[in-house]
């Protein structure tokens, strides 16, 4: 049945393609009426062109295609960014009552696991902000320690939670954010980045498909022993309220996943988890949130002692 609707929808493609294209642009000089049959006609192909193609892939060829497209907004929605040009974060969610509000800071990475992390904060009546800078605190961006911690008071976070790509940012700069933050009476909780696969995870998989041969694997072990200096590193800062949060162990146990028990895939590349991949971290992000609500109606007493690392 569904072979019977694609051929239907690519004869009438073809059909439209004869009559609103060819036949015109031979008899006459293109006008109104051929041009909107020209976009009318490309529209119907994007539409039909994916469905012919799927009908030749295998169960598991879909779903490794079927990764490519699946990940959220990009960041805070555009048409959101259009309508607010000058604005640093953007809400993602609007918990009623609402009992505190968490400021999400990070690259693609926090984008990743945005959705999976409002969802739960949502039953916890907390507000997320998502940074609309993609590199926030990096060398890179616009927004460092001092704007970071006024947007964090603008939008009277009781929390900054921040998620990077390994080294994007150094520990350092994550412990005078820490520092800024609790002057304010604001908590700083680090989530470590997620295990980096060593290929492209759909390239990869469709490759040993063809080939026969499984592709390379990681185990919990290599993860650790490559974070292992900078979370010695992080471990060292001493500011009140400050917390690290390790993910790996919801994709590698020990072996790192790269596909769910019904085939589905946890990433869309090497290292960017797709929104299945999210939701793989909810144990430690059930954490993270519970964790930051029952320490809602319990202020920090500030002071100005200071160490580094």
């Amino acid at each position: 049945a569904r072979l019977a609707m694609v051929l239907l929808a690519v004869g009438l493609a073809a059909f439209l393609l004869y009559s609103l294209v060819e036949r015109p642009f031979r008899q006459a000089r293109p006008g109104w009426p051929t041009l909107a049959g020209v976009i009318t006609t490309t529209i119907g192909l994007m539409l039909v062109a994916p469905m012919l193609q799927q009908e030749h892939l295998s169960r598991q060829e879909r779903r490794i295609f079927a990764s490519l497209s699946d990940h959220d907004t990009y960041r805070c929605g555009l048409a959101w960014q259009w309508r607010h040009l000058t604005a640093r974060t953007c809400p993602l969610n609007d918990p009623v009552p609402l009992r505190g509000t968490i400021l999400l800071v990070g690259n693609s990475y926090a984008d990743s696991l945005k959705q999976t992390l409002t969802g739960i904060a949502d039953r916890h009546d907390l507000k997320v902000y998502l940074t609309v800078e993609n590199v926030p605190l990096m060398s890179s961006g616009k927004m460092g320690i001092a704007e970071v911690v006024d947007e964090a008071r603008k939008q009277h976070a009781t929390a900054i939670v921040l998620h990077h790509s390994p080294d994007a940012v150094d520990g350092r700069t994550v412990e005078a954010l820490a520092w800024a933050a609790h002057e304010h009476g604001i908590v700083t909780r680090l989530i470590m980045p997620v295990p980096r696969q060593p290929d492209h995870v759909p390239r990869a998989l469709l490759q040993a498909m063809r080939t026969g041969k499984a592709p390379p694997a990681l185990e919990l072990d290599d993860y650790r022993l490559h974070h292992a200096q900078r979370l010695a590193r992080l471990q060292l800062i001493t500011v009140p309220g400050f917390g690290i949060y390790q993910i790996a162990q919801d994709l590698c146990r020990p072996g790192c996943a790269v596909e769910d028990a019904e085939g589905a895939l946890l990433y869309r590349d090497e290292h960017h988890l797709t929104l299945t991949g999210s939701r793989q971290l909810q144990p430690t992000l059930e954490q993270v949130v519970a964790d930051l609500s029952q320490r809602l109606g319990q202020p920090i007493t500030p002071f100005a002692r200071k160490t580094s690392i």
